[in-house]
C-alpha cells in the first residue's frame, strides 16, 4: 500500500524477474508450451514478464528470448503454478494447472463455451441446488452435467439462454416431495405440490415415490417417478 518493495513471495518461489515485454511497436510476442502444458500451439500474447526460476519446471516460454513466463515450482510440501504472461482463456490449460495442484473440479459439463460455469449449495438436510451460469451474451447453451464422473440429472441435457442463470434442485425436499432432480426451476411451493418454470424445450422432473403432473409423460422406475413436460409452467403434485 505504501509503494515499498516487497519480495517475500518471489523469494519464497525462487523466481528472479527480468524484462517485461509488450506487443508495442509492431513487435508481436508469442509463447510456447512445455512440460504438462504441452502440446499446444504457439500463442500470441500482449505482454509477458520474463523470469528465471531456481527450481521447478518452466511450462511457458517467450519465443524470441526463450525465457520463461510460466512455471511449476515446488514450495515446501506443496507447489505453485505461476503464470507471468497475459495468456488467453484456454480452459484446458487452466484446468490442467488446477489438476497438477491437486484441485480437480468435482462438477463438470459438456459445454465447450468458456462462459458456462456451475456450482452447488446444500441445505441442512443435504438437499442441493445446482447454480448454472451462462454469462455469454446472446448464445444459448445445451449441455450435460457430471459430478466426479457420474452423470447428474439422469444424463438429461440442461438448456441455458445466453446471459442467464438457473437454480436446479438435486435431492431437494420441497412441498412434501423429494425432488431427485429437475431440469426446470422451482417457482412456487405449496403443501403437496411444487410449481416449475421450464428453461426450454422438454423439462424433466424426477420425484422419489409417486407423483403426477397434468399433460406430462410419466414413468415409474426404481421407486422414482419421471415426468416429461413440454410446457413453460407446470405443477407437480404428490401421489
Amino acid at each position: 500500500m505504501t509503494g515499498a518493495s516487497c519480495t517475500v513471495l518471489r523469494d519464497a518461489l525462487g523466481l528472479t524477474p527480468g524484462r517485461t515485454l509488450t506487443d508495442a511497436n509492431q513487435f508481436w510476442l508469442s509463447v510456447t508450451a512445455h512440460g504438462w502444458a504441452a502440446p499446444r500451439a504457439e500463442i500470441r500474447v500482449p505482454k509477458a514478464q520474463l523470469c528465471s526460476a531456481s527450481r521447478g519446471e518452466t511450462v511457458l516460454r517467450e519465443v524470441s528470448t526463450g525465457d520463461g513466463c510460466g512455471f511449476d515450482i515446488p514450495v515446501g510440501k506443496g507447489r505453485a503454478v505461476v503464470i507471468t504472461t497475459a495468456y488467453r482463456c484456454d480452459l484446458d490449460l487452466w484446468l490442467s494447472a488446477c489438476k497438477v495442484l491437486g484441485a480437480v473440479p468435482a462438477i463438470s459439463h459438456s459445454s465447450t463455451d468458456a462462459g458456462v460455469f456451475m456450482l452447488t449449495t446444500k441445505d441442512e438436510h443435504g438437499g442441493r441446488l445446482l447454480h448454472a451460469f451462462n454469462v455469454t451474451s446472446g448464445y444459448a447453451e445445451s449441455c450435460t452435467v457430471s459430478e466426479k464422473g457420474k452423470a447428474l440429472f439422469g444424463g438429461e441435457r440442461l438448456y441455458l439462454e445466453g446471459a442467464s442463470a438457473a437454480m436446479l434442485p438435486l435431492g431437494l425436499m420441497a412441498g412434501g416431495l423429494r425432488i431427485a432432480y429437475a431440469t426446470a426451476e422451482i417457482t412456487g411451493i405449496a403443501d403437496g405440490e411444487v410449481t416449475f418454470h421450464a428453461l426450454g424445450g422438454e423439462a424433466v422432473v424426477a420425484v422419489d415415490g409417486r407423483a403426477r403432473c397434468e399433460g406430462a409423460k410419466s414413468s415409474y422406475e426404481g421407486g422414482r417417478t419421471i415426468l416429461r413436460v413440454r410446457r413453460g409452467e407446470f405443477t407437480v403434485r404428490k401421489g
